[in-house]
């Protein structure tokens, strides 16, 4: 039969016509991630007893799957195992078993029975509901259920756990259950009724979003948490009894809530705020201030500093998050709340090293401000290295000496710049009479770096130097450098770090060693520019590492569903051929011919191939992870393919929507986002 196994790994079975029933052969230890995915034919599949571990998505949509036998030696299930398998009615999970993937059995619509065997140890089961020795229950998906009873001994339902039971109408709680999972019934489609016992203190987010059906529900007293989405597209629910108030005119729908149901949930109190009952009103204006709630912004922005200082008297950060966001703590009030959780005492450690962070953010400190900080930080080694840091980023001791003389003279010119002068447009650092630019702190989007600062030679530019990934950045030198077209570097550098223009949405041009590059038009494609971005710079050989700020089309790896490698694949002979033709005889010649490493795929040792010589590539896993600050400098709103293999030859690596490495990868002829790469020469 069609096995591809190495080293006791099942890596691929290849679907043979006719063949319905296939036993896995003796030696096989692992089941590979996708090994029989979309084998639709196979009615019934044995596997021998050795076997440990069935990869994630192993038996993807094997629809016609009737009968599966899992071994007393298995320990591991990867997520989505059984993914679409509609055919299955019953399965056992063994004793071996400790570790269970998510959405096991989601989409299994015939799936009655889940057992686990009752000398398992780490998890349990009672009517088909499986959780593990914490209580939890798992997110399996169990299909064509019209009525779940949770086990009594269960304290939580985790996330996503009954998403998308579609033929559930009802369940019950017991009494018990602590918190509700993240998406932990959403859509839910039947659902009509469900019991909260008075137990439940924190409901997730998005816990019951989409369950069309559900016209009405009560929250107990007990519940202190409600998170965004609670309810959102509940299209029916007319009602929702809270603290015992009742708000009509659909929870979900919170344009329709006039002042008055905000004046009954708040215990028709006429908004005056009293601290002996700010806990209940916290806590109903926290479900409706992440329900974007107009009236309840108002409400809280009228009586701001009592609610403020009730979050920063009980270390509340998660609702000073939510009031940053809003814009309720601002540039200027923000000094007076720090001071008054010093008041507070030590204990609020915490809560002031937030509220400086978030003083830093909204644009720094003055000179007396941060020696008041740590002149009331004495005593407590954490505030005071923490107020010391903030001062020593933004006053050297020439700009302190220049501030308390009062002799820093505004309109000096360029060349005229005090070292004081220097830092307010660059953080920088000085070693053996050379200086090297670690940060820009200015305020234009088009930059000339100096050749010299204070008379020593610019020779180096830092990590991360002109980011606006870069960690604890000011909030206007952020928005500065997501705006950021050019920048000018002088013929003194000698070396430039690594993430330098990581999440310039803007850049446009680049000048070095004299050389003008216009990154947002260098090529076009279907009679568009190309928009690029910058990667990194190699100074030795005089290149940079370019890529296209977004795909520049969907197409397959290969055109075949084969084992493939970089090497061999369609995507690469057009990239290197249709694609490198586009280009103009002028922007050819600076296009540098790449020396490519093709690396094996390190977290399942798929072969990479041989290393390649191209004008035009795309990034590896290795490149993909190191050259962007992070997932959100990565995404772009779609797929995107890598060039490493993925978890075995027919699958190739790529990049998810949310700009997530996906190691796993996808079917070599799927259509995803190309995003060429190239080195571009000085």
């Amino acid at each position: 039969m069609g096995f591809n196994i190495k080293n006791g790994v099942l890596e691929r079975y290849t679907e043979e016509q006719g063949v319905t029933e296939v036993i896995v052969p003796d030696g096989v230890t692992e089941i590979s991630s996708k090994a029989f995915s979309w084998c639709d034919s196979l009615t019934s599949i044995t596997i021998p007893n050795g076997v440990t571990e069935i990869g994630s998505e192993a038996f993807y949509r094997c629809s016609s799957l009737t009968s599966i036998t899992l071994p007393d030696s298995l320990t591991e299930i990867g997520s989505e195992a059984f993914y679409e398998c509609s055919s299955l009615t019953s399965i056992t999970i063994p004793a071996s078993v400790t570790k269970i993937g998510d959405y096991v059995f989601c989409e299994c619509s015939s799936l009655s029975s889940i057992d686990v065997d009752e000398n398992n140890n780490m998890f349990s089961s009672v009517d088909g509901i499986i959780y593990n020795k914490k209580k939890t229950i798992l997110k399996l998906c169990p299909e064509g259920r019209k009525s779940i009873n949770i086990p009594n001994n269960v304290t939580k339902i985790g996330y996503y756990a009954f998403s998308g039971c579609e033929s559930l109408t009802s369940i019950t709680i017991p009494y018990g259950v602590t918190e509700i999972g993240s998406g932990a019934f959403s859509c839910c489609s039947s659902l009509t009724s469900i019991t909260i016992p008075d137990s439940v203190t924190k409901i997730g987010d998005y816990a019951f979003s989409y369950c069309d059906l559900l016209t009405s529900i009560t929250i107990p007293n007990g519940v202190m948490e409600i998170d965004k989405g609670a309810f959102e597209d509940c299209s029916s629910l007319e009602k929702l009894t809270i603290f015992g108030c009742t708000v009509n005119n659909s929870f979900w729908n919170w344009e329709k809530v006039q002042p008055s149901d905000i004046k009954s949930m708040l215990d028709k109190n006429e908004y005056n705020v009293t601290m002996d009952h700010a806990t209940k009103y916290m806590f109903v204006l926290q479900v409706l201030l992440n329900q974007d709630q107009p009236e309840a912004e108002a409400y809280v922005k009228k009586y701001f500093t009592k609610f403020a200082q009730f979050s920063i008297d009980r270390n509340r950060i998660d609702e000073l998050k939510k009031y940053v966001e809003l814009g309720f703590l601002t540039k200027t009030n923000i000094g007076k709340y720090i001071l008054y959780a010093f008041a507070q005492g030590k204990k609020n450690d915490e809560t002031i090293l937030y509220l400086l962070s978030v003083k830093d953010s909204l644009g720094g400190f003055k000179l007396d401000e941060i020696d008041k900080y740590i002149e009331l930080a004495f005593g407590d080694v954490e505030l005071t290295a923490a107020a010391l840091e903030y001062k020593n980023k933004y006053f050297s001791s020439e700009q302190v000496e220049a501030i308390e003389n009062d002799k820093v003279d505004k309109e000096l010119g360029f060349k005229e710049r005090t070292a004081a002068d220097w830092k307010k447009i660059y953080a920088y650092e000085v070693k053996d009479g050379e200086v090297t630019i670690t940060a820009y702190k200015g305020g234009d989007i088009d930059v000339i770096v100096p050749d010299s600062i204070c008379g020593k030679p610019v020779t180096a530019i830092g990590d991360m130097a002109f980011s606006p990934c870069k960690p604890r950045i000011k909030k206007d030198i952020k928005e500065t450098l997501l705006k950021l077209k050019s920048v000018y570097f002088g013929e003194s550098i000698k070396r430039i770090g690594s993430l330098v223009f990581s999440g310039c949405e803007s850049f446009e041009t680049i000048v070095l060693f004299d050389k003008t590059v216009e990154l947002s038009k260098f090529g076009t494609y279907n009679w568009s520019p190309i928009k690029w971005i910058p990667l990194s710079i190699n100074l030795t050989n005089r290149t940079m590492l370019i890529i296209t700020e977004k795909p520049v089309c969907d197409k397959p790896y290969n055109e075949e569903f084969t084992a493939v490698t970089w090497e061999k694949c369609t995507l690469r002979k057009w990239l290197n051929e249709d694609f490198y033709f586009s280009f103009t005889d002028e922007e050819k010649v600076m296009i540098f011919d790449t020396t490519v490493v093709n690396s094996d795929n390190k977290k399942y040792s798929t072969k990479g191939g041989n290393d390649t010589k191209d004008k035009i590539f795309l990034l590896s896993l290795d490149e993909a992870e190191k050259l962007f600050a992070n997932d959100d400098s990565r995404a772009v709103g779609s797929w995107w393919w890598l060039r490493s293999p993925g978890n075995n030859q027919n699958y190739v690596a790529n990049v998810g929507n949310g700009g997530s490495l996906n190691h796993d990868g996808g079917r070599v002829y799927d259509e995803h986002g190309v995003r060429p790469a190239l080195n571009l020469r000085f």
